[in-house]
């Protein structure tokens, strides 16, 4: 079981961290993403936001919009190569 203990350990030190949310996200799946991103990365973290799918433009206004990944785009530019 992951404890507050246990999970503050694991993050004592610098990690890669792979944060994702549900397939089209909203403004909730994609605020609270984009809210650990920047909290971890504030710690030291090297965090990556990764979205299955694209979601509304209305949502490209959120701090950290450019940095997110989407995995369809993403996938779709890999087979091109």
């Amino acid at each position: 079981m992951l404890t507050p203990a246990i999970l503050k350990d694991l993050l004592s030190s610098p990690k890669k961290i792979f944060i994702t949310t549900h397939r089209k996200p909203d403004g909730d799946a994609l605020g609270s993403s984009l809210g650990l991103y920047f909290y971890l990365l504030k710690k030291g973290h090297e965090p990556i936001v990764v979205a299955p799918t694209d979601y509304p433009t209305f949502l490209h206004w959120m701090p950290g919009n450019d940095s997110v990944i989407i995995w369809d785009e993403e996938r779709k530019n890999q087979e091109n190569i």
